[in-house]
């Protein structure tokens, strides 16, 4: 299946810190629900923006591309055809308890690359721990990581994946979201390089929370934040 990508630039005050992209993600698909009843009185968005097989529906992703620590792009991709994501054409806008940004479509496409590295942390489930402080069999962050891109069946063939990076303690910082759903109090987590048989220039995520803007990846050329 096809991954269909678009991608708009924030217009207004500066973004949220990319520390809040769970939070943004939230929001960006708040706002496409909005504009779907405002333009249709339909409340509900077409299969590819929310059905829950896996990782076949849409990614709401907030982007630090300039570096600066600071969401500056919306990017939203689904394994679907490029017409099931029109619907994204009617939002105008992002709203957070700290601010609103206006949004500006942009053709900004990633240069294709066989390295591609985390842009914000990967966290593994709950059901990762037989108990507090012991991991099940197979569940450390690497093996977690390793079975999702797998399933990801856009991409080119995995030659290595690395763990850059483990995350230290509760990552508090970066599960915040408005919804009331249990959260990893004591998850794996960090950031990753994954190695590509051929380079892609196709978007990708895995993890908890990866729909929301955890977990994403991004070509290891160009600028972006390193809060590593």
């Amino acid at each position: 299946m096809t991954t269909t990508l678009r991608r708009w630039h924030l217009l207004g005050p500066t973004g949220p810190p990319i520390t809040e992209a769970a939070l943004f993600g939230h929001a960006a698909r708040a706002a496409a629900l909005e504009a779907r009843r405002r333009t249709t009185g339909c409340g509900r968005l077409p299969d590819a923006l929310h059905r829950s097989d896996r990782h076949r529906h849409a990614h709401w992703v907030g982007e630090d591309r300039d570096g600066d620590g600071f969401i500056d792009h919306l990017a939203v991709w689904a394994q679907a055809p490029l017409d099931a994501l029109d619907p994204l054409g009617t939002v105008a806008r992002i709203r957070l308890s700290t601010g609103q940004w206006h949004l500006e479509e942009t053709d900004l496409r990633d240069t294709p690359s066989h390295l591609w590295v985390s842009a914000t942390p990967l966290i593994g489930p709950n059901h990762a721990w037989a108990k507090p402080g012991r991991l099940k069999p197979g569940q450390d962050l690497l093996s977690q990581a390793a079975r999702e891109i797998a399933d990801l069946r856009s991409l080119p063939r995995v030659l290595e994946l690395t763990v850059t990076r483990p995350g230290e303690g509760a990552p508090w910082l970066w599960t915040q979201t408005p919804v009331r759903r249990k959260l990893p109090h004591y998850a794996v987590w960090g950031w990753l390089a994954v190695l590509l048989a051929q380079p892609s220039s196709t978007p990708f995520a895995a993890g908890a929370l990866s729909h929301w803007g955890l977990g994403a990846f991004r070509p290891a050329t160009g600028i972006f934040h390193d809060l590593r």
